[in-house]
């Protein structure tokens, strides 16, 4: 886990913890935070917590939750100007009209109450994301490369959440995970690459210079993509998990121009 330095009581403190004896051994490391403890929701599983001085207030978001800001992160760079929200979803129920008596008599057939008996129900259970905290200038850059440097842990995450929720809330992470994977798709632009690339499956294109390829598929998790660089159909040269897809196709591109560019490099003849 890549955290902060031991800060002062007056900065905004961010934790990963993936667990409350995890969230234990990690705010050992402030001392101001030392007798807070973890929300009750919380003690079996994992999440994000952010101190905040201004209101000495501990903020914890989930998992999902998680996803949802590094999903608002890579959508655009406005929260680098308006602030970046952290945000809780959770489940809004409007409350019944109040209705007068008269109003009450004028609806009262057995069709009306069919009708309002719908519309309540389709009123219910309405998922929206309750801002907690807004995030500023360096608080926000903070934040942004605090979740960046710790990709590989809220992989891990993810993967330990979807094994653990998969008969609850598994097909909700897919979701999750399918929109982010979506919005680097989207960015992403071949005709500018270095090298020509063919998309052979669902987030997996290849490049191919024989008798080496490359290859960008998604890594572990879902969350982060990998690059390999195969010889003759051998795997030879695999990168970290990278956030951003066009750093995945870059990190290839560069080891393939190693490789092609060597005096010993001999491409097969087709």
């Amino acid at each position: 886990m890549n955290n902060q330095p031991a800060q002062n009581e007056n900065e905004v403190v961010f934790i990963l913890f993936t667990s409350s004896s995890d969230w234990d051994n990690q705010k050992s490391l402030y001392p101001f935070l030392r007798k807070i403890k973890l929300p009750h929701s919380y003690s079996n599983s994992g999440g994000l917590a952010i101190w905040s001085p201004q209101n000495e207030q501990l903020i914890c978001v989930s998992l999902s939750d998680i996803i949802i800001l590094i999903k608002r992160i890579k959508a655009n760079q406005l929260w680098k100007t308006e602030g970046l929200a952290i945000t809780r979803r959770v489940t809004e129920i409007p409350l019944p009209d109040d209705k007068t008596e008269d109003q009450l008599l004028k609806t009262n057939t057995i069709e009306a109450q069919d009708r309002d008996q719908d519309k309540n129900q389709q009123e219910k259970y309405k998922l929206v994301d309750e801002v907690l905290i807004t995030l500023m200038g360096e608080d926000a850059i903070n934040l942004s490369t605090y979740l960046s440097s710790n990709q590989d842990i809220i992989a891990k995450m993810t993967e330990w959440e979807r094994e653990f929720r998969a008969n609850k809330l598994g097909h909700f992470f897919e979701i999750l995970l399918e929109q982010m994977n979506e919005i680097d798709e989207r960015k992403l632009d071949l005709a500018v690459r270095q090298f020509s690339w063919d998309k052979i499956n669902e987030h997996e294109w290849r490049c191919a210079v024989p008798p080496v390829s490359g290859y960008v598929r998604l890594g572990w998790g879902g969350l982060l993509w990998v690059g390999i660089i195969n010889s003759h159909d051998e795997e030879i040269k695999r990168s970290t998990n990278i956030g951003e897809l066009d750093k995945a196709f870059d990190w290839v591109e560069t080891e393939l121009k190693t490789i092609t560019s060597h005096p010993d490099f001999v491409p097969e003849q087709k």
